[in-house]
C-alpha cells in the first residue's frame, strides 16, 4: 500500500504535495484492515483515485478526518433512533399485558400467563419491525451493500461476515441490555413498593419495562454496532469504496442538524404508506420457521418459565415486600438466558431449516433451493446480522439486534 504518492500530477508545490500525501495516508489507514498482498494493486488504484479527487476538491486531511467523525456520530444517532423505534413495539406489548390484565389472566397457571405475554410480545415485534422495514433502509453513511462497492472492497466485505457461532455470541451479548433494564427494575421496584404500596410498585414496574425497552434496545444496538466496527463490517472504507463515493461524500459534508431532521421527517411521513405496502409480508413473516422457533419456542416458553420462577419466589414464606423483591430477582435471572436463546434461535433456525429442506430435495432428486431459507424472515434480510448484508441499516434493526443487533421489544 502506498504511504506517499509516487506521482503528484497536478500537485505543483511542496506544501500541496505534503497535503496530498497526508490524504493518501488517511485513506491507507482506512483500508488497511482489508488489504493483502494479492489485493494491494486494486486498493492502491482506488486509494490514489480518491486521494487525487479529494485534493482537487481542496479537501485537507484534517477536514477529511472531521467528516469521517461526523459520519460516525450520525450513524450512531441513526442506530439509536431506529433501535429505539423498533423496541417500542415490544414495549407497547408489555404495557398492554401489564395494564390490561385481561389479555393474560384467562390463562391460569403462571407459566401459561407468561407464555401468552411472550407470544403477544413476539407477534408485536415481528409484525411491527416488518412494517417499518422500508423506513430504515439506507440509513447509515458508513455501511454499504456489496452491489454498491468496488469489486475489491465487495470481496473484502464478504470476508468480514461473521460465522454463525460468532454472530450468535455477539447477539446474545448485545441483547443483555434488557437484562440491565431488568436489574434496574429489580433495584427500584422493591423500594417503591416499600415506600408506597404493592399496587404502585407494580405500576412502576410496568412503566419501567415499557419505557426502558426503547432505551435498552438502543443500547443493545450500539453494542452490536461496536462489534461490527471492531470487526470492520462497517466503517469509512465502506463510504470511500462505493462506486458513487464522491456524491455520498459531498452529501455527508453538506449534512447538518436541520437536514438530518428533515430527512427523518420525510422517512416518518412515508411510514403509513410503507406500513400499508408491507402489511401482508409483515404478517406472513410471523409464520416463517425462524419466527416460530424464536418467538414460539424461545420467547414464549422462556417468558413462561420466567413468570413461573417469579410466582414461585413470591409465594415463599417471607415478608410480602421481600417476596416481591425475590420474585423480581428471579424474573431477571431467568430472563437473561431466555434473551440469549432468543438471539441464538434467530441465527441458527433459518440455516437449519434450509439444510433440512435441501436434504429432503436431494433425497427425491430435486434441485437444491440454495441458501435463501425462510424467505419471509425479516432477519434473513439483514444484522443483525447473520447475513452478508448485516451492515445494512444496522441489519434491519430489530430490538433484538439493537436489532439488539444485533439488536435491535419489550416487557421482557
Amino acid at each position: 500500500m502506498p504511504t506517499r504518492p509516487c506521482a503528484v500530477g497536478a500537485v505543483d508545490d511542496a506544501a500541496s504535495a505534503d497535503e496530498f500525501g497526508k490524504i493518501v495516508t488517511v485513506l491507507v489507514d482506512i483500508f488497511k484492515p482489508h488489504t493483502s498482498d494479492i489485493k494491494d494493486a486494486s486498493f492502491d488504484s482506488m486509494i490514489m483515485s480518491r486521494a487525487t479527487r479529494l485534493h482537487e476538491k481542496k479537501i485537507t486531511a484534517k477536514r477529511l478526518l472531521e467528516t469521517i467523525e461526523k459520519a460516525k456520530w450520525l450513524d450512531r444517532a441513526a442506530l439509536t433512533l431506529l433501535a429505539a423505534m423498533d423496541s417500542t413495539w415490544f414495549g407497547a406489548a408489555g404495557a398492554v399485558t401489564s395494564f390490561v390484565p385481561e389479555t393474560t389472566n384467562y390463562a391460569k397457571p403462571p407459566f401459561a400467563q407468561g407464555a401468552v405475554a411472550g407470544t403477544i410480545a413476539g407477534l408485536a415485534d415481528t409484525i411491527g419491525t416488518g412494517l417499518l422495514a422500508r423506513s430504515k433502509e439506507d440509513a447509515l453513511w458508513l455501511a454499504s451493500e456489496e452491489k454498491d462497492l468496488e469489486p475489491a472492497m465487495a470481496a473484502a466485505k464478504r470476508e468480514t461476515v461473521p460465522t454463525r457461532s460468532r454472530d450468535a455470541l455477539e447477539r446474545s451479548v448485545a441483547i443483555q441490555s434488557f437484562t440491565a433494564r431488568n436489574l434496574l427494575r429489580t433495584g427500584i421496584v422493591p423500594v417503591i413498593t416499600y415506600l408506597t404500596s404493592a399496587e404502585t410498585g407494580q405500576t412502576c414496574d410496568s412503566l419501567l419495562s415499557a419505557i426502558g425497552s426503547p432505551v435498552a434496545g438502543a443500547a443493545g444496538r450500539l453494542v452490536s454496532h461496536s462489534f461490527d466496527a471492531s470487526r470492520h463490517r462497517v466503517g469509512p472504507e465502506y463510504l470511500f469504496a462505493r462506486k458513487d463515493w464522491e456524491a455520498r461524500f459531498d452529501a455527508l459534508e453538506a449534512a447538518s442538524t436541520t437536514s438530518v431532521l428533515a430527512g427523518a421527517a420525510r422517512r416518518a411521513g412515508r411510514i403509513p404508506v410503507d406500513a400499508a405496502t408491507d402489511l401482508l409480508s409483515a404478517v406472513r413473516s410471523v409464520f416463517t420457521a425462524t419466527s416460530v422457533v424464536k418467538n414460539g419456542a424461545a420467547l414464549t416458553a422462556g417468558m413462561g418459565l420466567a413468570a413461573m420462577a417469579k410466582s414461585s419466589a413470591e409465594t415463599t414464606k417471607l415478608d410480602a415486600q421481600l417476596c416481591g423483591a425475590v420474585g423480581q430477582a428471579a424474573n431477571t435471572a431467568v430472563s437473561a438466558p431466555v434473551y440469549a436463546a432468543w438471539a441464538v434461535a434467530g441465527v441458527y433456525t433459518g440455516a437449519a431449516v434450509n439444510k433440512i429442506g435441501n436434504a429432503m430435495r436431494a433425497a427425491v432428486g430435486l434441485k437444491d433451493a440454495g441458501p435463501a431459507a425462510d424467505i419471509g424472515d425479516l432477519e434473513a434480510q439483514l444484522p443483525l446480522p447473520a447475513t452478508q448484508e448485516r451492515a445494512r441499516v444496522g441489519r434491519q434493526v430489530s430490538f433484538l439486534d439493537f436489532s439488539g443487533t444485533r439488536d435491535t421489544v419489550t416487557k421482557k
